[in-house]
């Protein structure tokens, strides 16, 4: 495993592509992970099931903000979420990113979350990338005594992507 992801991060250096992503450019993506999260009220802890869906623009040279709609699965309770997020890209293949999330239940309690990823996008075509990143979400709001820590694999369209020649 530690030799795949050495031959796929050196083919990503050597790649000779423009690797920038220009203003105008739109972000439609997702992404999916499984985390196990830990609480602050008690030992236990419990598998989170995350989906993930973005559309975004590029306001600058690889800088994108936009929105996000989230599903979360923790045992035996359903969560959707809406937020707003923003990505920087580092060569237009890493990026860093953060977002907000929240959300209001049937009871009237509010939970969100804040969120940072790391990652890297692999594209497959000049428009489609397969997007694997850490992420760490701390919740705020009713909330707040969680936060989790986890893989995710995300897939993600770049339309009206401009390259400069």
């Amino acid at each position: 495993m530690k030799r795949l992801f050495l031959i796929v991060f050196t083919c990503g250096l050597l790649s000779s592509a423009d690797a920038q992503i220009y203003p105008g450019t739109i972000l439609v993506g997702g992404s999916s992970s499984g985390i196990i999260q830990s609480t602050k009220l008690g030992s236990s802890s419990q598998t989170l099931f995350n989906v993930n869906t973005r559309l975004g623009y590029f306001i600058a040279e690889n800088l994108a903000i936009g929105f996000n709609f989230n599903y979360i699965n923790f045992g035996s309770i359903d969560q959707t979420s809406i937020g707003a997020f923003g990505r920087y890209y580092v060569s237009g293949k890493y990026f860093l990113g953060a977002n907000f999330l929240g959300s209001k239940s049937v009871n009237s309690t509010t939970s969100g979350s804040v969120n940072f990823e790391g990652g890297y996008a692999a594209f497959l075509t000049d428009n489609i990338a397969i997007e694997p990143a850490i992420v760490y979400s701390t919740g705020v709001g009713d909330s707040s005594n969680s936060s989790s820590i986890g893989f995710a694999v995300g897939f993600s369209l770049y339309l009206n992507r401009k390259k400069i020649k």
